[in-house]
């Protein structure tokens, strides 16, 4: 009986698909529970453990994309901490979309004295071996949801 399965552990293993989440996003699958596939690689059928499949809209590309949800994270009115879906959503995959493309990214707080939804800071290296550093903020919001002077000071917090 035992011993006798020609499958050893080795084998076993070979079979086994390795999923592994780009290091650059890491963080936001930790942190916001979000995860674009294509920040996914070894991945063979449309499952993560732990996480519901949906489609959103790229915030960069445009389009509808597959996108990971983590259990439970949405709340019974729809929306995420205090957030509407579209807004955590298109936020969180910019955030990690900045943070593949080099940036150091911060997201935003919830509302509790937050300054911009997504800061991006680009470190770029010059030919004089300078070094710039350029802060970019970025501020999804639908009409009215902020006077033109708060956003003003979002602006001016991150300088």
């Amino acid at each position: 009986m035992f011993g006798t399965s020609d499958l050893t552990n080795e084998k076993v293993q070979e079979s086994a698909p390795v999923l592994m989440v780009d290091p650059a996003v890491e963080w936001v699958k930790k942190e916001h529970g979000i995860m674009l596939k294509d920040w996914i690689s070894g991945m063979k059928d449309n499952y993560y453990s732990g996480f519901e499949m949906e489609q959103h809209t790229h915030p960069l590309q445009g389009g509808r994309k597959i996108i990971y949800v983590r259990v439970g994270l949405e709340k019974e009115n729809g929306y995420f901490r205090n957030q509407t879906k579209d807004h955590y959503l298109t936020t969180c995959l910019l955030a990690g979309e900045l943070s593949r493309m080099g940036a150091d990214v911060k997201t935003d707080d919830y509302g509790t004295g937050q300054l911009a939804d997504v800061v991006a800071k680009f470190t770029i290296k010059q030919p004089d071996d300078s070094v710039l550093i350029k802060n970019i903020a970025f501020e999804y919001e639908r009409k009215d949801s902020h006077t033109k002077e708060q956003l003003m000071e979002k602006r001016e917090a991150i300088n």
